[in-house]
């Protein structure tokens, strides 16, 4: 009788889980915790599969167990392979936060008779484990598989009661599978919680008429009848209203009379294919739907009307209106005492903001709104603006994305955060914003230079991002102004040829990054010397740098030094001795990049060092043996890296990683 040998295939196993392959992937989804105890559980179950294949020629019960383990670890192997193949499909499972790091299933594998059951059971009544679940069940699985007899099964063990008759709270998050609901219980249920069931297409007619809380409504024909009698609580959203026909189908949900209603969602789908209403029916159907007044949030998406209702809603605290492509004008919310948050997207039909967005007779419209975002107004000329210096008298945070008409805006003297994306270069001339202190500018194709006069008037400015300016050739020696700034990001910036000197005087400046600027040759000789708060340097994509500036060994603070697809650069400047808080190195990308300098042994606060790609680097100098501090070291993918120092042992070293060297040579130590 032939014998089975299982351990090779488990070697196999083992050794594609310890794949490079698999082992970047854990990497990218934070897996490396997990394929670490899979590797330590393979290397017990090789132990014990060692032992029964000794065993399996006196006992016959042994030798069916390793047939069946043969079959399952060579569907293991299989899964493995297309696992290492389809790498780059990351599929989002929705497992919550509190769940990661933490075993989802514990199988229990044994042959019949050793008391898989009665484990099993001991684990189940626990003391110590009950305290760690809120909710259990114990079910068994027959040999017939049925998915509906599990379901109910495991509902009434989780309940105490069966066929759901006194079920109050149904939770259904994340079932993103669901295409269906079945028939619900009428007489208790209180809570059915749907939210993120992408696939769910279709919903009972009637609906419990105990039910508060219900987050989503999804129409299946033109009514919304199933929505009358109900006194929902908290949140709402209705989908796919391009199936209501008509006025009366939009007042059988009773809307005005939910008053306990706190969050309206109002969903039209344009690709439904069923979209065909008149534009005054469309709009006649959106007034029937007004919610009460104690509504405080407002959502609608995808409106295929012209204007907007007016509605009375004086408690609103939030709208986003989002996809509204016809509507021609913004609704009037200036008069909205307790406003606070505004969003509007994908306004095509909106020319401009005229003055009936802010309401009549209003002497400070908007008295408390924070956040407005215009996103989306491809067709936006003007925005008008009346009792100037009492509009917006709170606006903290301001968005204008996509309005590439746009020529000018209001001043917000309140305004302390503005992002401007994606529109005219004559946006930027507002110089009224005196207390500003974060801006992002972003894809503004015609900026040549920043507004001398901006700089110097916004002292306060403590980030600021350009990304993505093609034309913008140099910064000003203004930017110096900026006394108080702790972030500067400057990304895709290709015509950009230098920074200014003036960057010494950023003394507040902690983090700097220069990213895919082509055309920086170097950085300025003594511009870093005064940045002496600055902790993080990263330079990324800068394919024409050739140096860094002599002036960093004045960087007492810097923590971080990240250097990134730097062709061009061969070398780190001298006086890196002096960067006394220095914790972290990483170099990655730079081919000409040959030896780490010398000065870099006496930097006795190096943690953690990373070195990838960098052909060019043969050895590791001998003097490398005196970073004592290093608890983390990298290097992989140094094609001609030949040899190790001859004493390499660290003894703060908790992290090794040396991997796709292949000149490497073996040390039998």
């Amino acid at each position: 009788m032939e014998e089975i040998v299982l351990s090779p295939l488990l070697q196999v196993i083992y050794d594609r889980v310890a794949s490079p392959v698999l082992q970047r992937l854990a990497d990218m989804w934070d897996l490396k915790d997990t394929l670490k105890r899979l590797q330590q559980s393979l290397l017990m179950v090789q132990a014990i599969l060692e032992d029964a294949e000794e065993q399996q020629v006196t006992r016959k019960a042994v030798r069916v167990w390793l047939s069946m383990v043969k079959s399952a670890a060579s569907d293991a192997e299989d899964l493995l392979n297309e696992f290492t193949a389809r790498g780059s499909l990351d599929v989002d499972h929705g497992v919550p936060a509190n769940l990661e790091g933490y075993p989802a299933v514990i199988p229990i594998i044994g042959i019949g008779g050793i008391g898989k059951t009665t484990l099993a059971q001991l684990a189940y009544n626990d003391e110590i484990a009950t305290q760690h679940f809120d909710v259990k069940t114990w079910v068994f699985v027959s040999e017939n598989f049925d998915v509906k007899r599990i379901m109910k099964a495991i509902i009434e063990s989780a309940t105490k009661e069966r066929y759901l008759y006194s079920l109050q709270s149904l939770n259904l998050h994340g079932c993103c599978y669901l295409e269906q609901l079945p028939s619900l219980p009428e007489a208790n249920l209180r809570h059915l919680i749907i939210t993120e069931c992408q696939a769910l297409e279709l919903m009972p007619d009637i609906l419990p008429q105990g039910l508060r809380t219900l987050p989503i409504y999804i129409l299946r024909f033109g009514r919304l009848l199933g929505l009358k009698d109900l006194d929902l609580h908290g949140e709402l959203k209705i989908k796919r209203l391009q199936k209501v026909k008509t006025r009366d189908d939009a007042e059988s949900a009773n809307m005005r009379l939910k008053e306990n209603l706190k969050s309206l969602g109002l969903y039209w789908c344009e690709n439904d294919g069923q979209l065909d209403n008149r534009i005054d029916a469309v709009e006649d159907i959106l007034e029937a739907l007004q919610p009460h007044q104690n509504l405080e949030e407002l959502h609608m998406e995808g409106y295929p009307g012209i204007k907007f209702p007016n509605w009375s809603l004086p408690n609103l605290i939030m709208v986003n209106l989002s996809n509204c492509k016809k509507c021609e004008c913004l609704p009037t919310l200036g008069n909205l005492a307790f406003l606070k948050m505004v969003s509007f997207c994908g306004m095509d039909g909106v020319k401009g903001i005229g003055l009936e967005f802010y309401g009549e007779g209003m002497h400070t419209p908007f008295p408390e709104l924070e956040e407005l975002t215009i996103k989306g107004f491809p067709n936006l000329e003007e925005w008008s603006i009346v009792n100037d210096g009492q509009t917006f008298p709170k606006l903290r945070k301001l968005i204008v994305n996509n309005c590439p008409r746009l020529a000018k805006m209001p001043s917000f003297r309140s305004l302390q955060h503005l992002e401007l994306r994606d529109c005219s270069q004559t946006i930027f001339s507002n110089e009224n914003l005196p207390s500003l202190s974060i801006l992002a500018i972003e894809k503004i194709p015609e900026l040549f230079s920043l507004p001398r006069s901006f700089l110097v008037e916004n002292t306060l400015l403590t980030s600021l991002e350009i990304i993505s300016c093609p034309k913008l050739h140099s910064l000003p020696s203004e930017l110096g102004s900026l006394i108080s700034l702790k972030t500067l990001t400057i990304r895709w910036c290709e015509e950009l040829t230098s920074l200014p000197q003036s960057l010494q005087n950023l003394k507040a400046l902690e983090y700097l990054e220069i990213c895919e600027c082509h055309n920086i040759i170097s950085l300025p000789d003594n511009g870093l010397g005064g940045l002496t708060s600055l902790r993080i340097l990263s330079i990324e994509n800068c394919s024409k740098l050739i140096s860094l500036s002599s002036s960093l060994e004045h960087l007492t603070s810097l923590e971080q030094l990240t250097i990134m697809y730097c062709p061009s650069l061969s070398s780190l400047p001298e006086g890196l001795q002096h960067l006394s808080a220095l914790r972290s190195l990483t170099m990655l990308s730079c081919p000409l990049f040959s030896t780490l300098p010398e000065e870099l042994q006496y930097v006795t606060t190096l943690l953690c060092l990373e070195i990838h790609s960098c052909p060019g680097l043969t050895a590791l100098p001998e003097w490398f043996r005196n970073l004592t501090s290093l608890r983390s070291l990298t290097i992989s993918d140094c094609h001609n890296l030949k040899c190790l120092p001859e004493s390499f042992s660290f003894s703060a070293l908790q992290y090794l990683c040396i991997q796709d060297c292949p000149r490497l040579e073996e040390r039998s130590n």
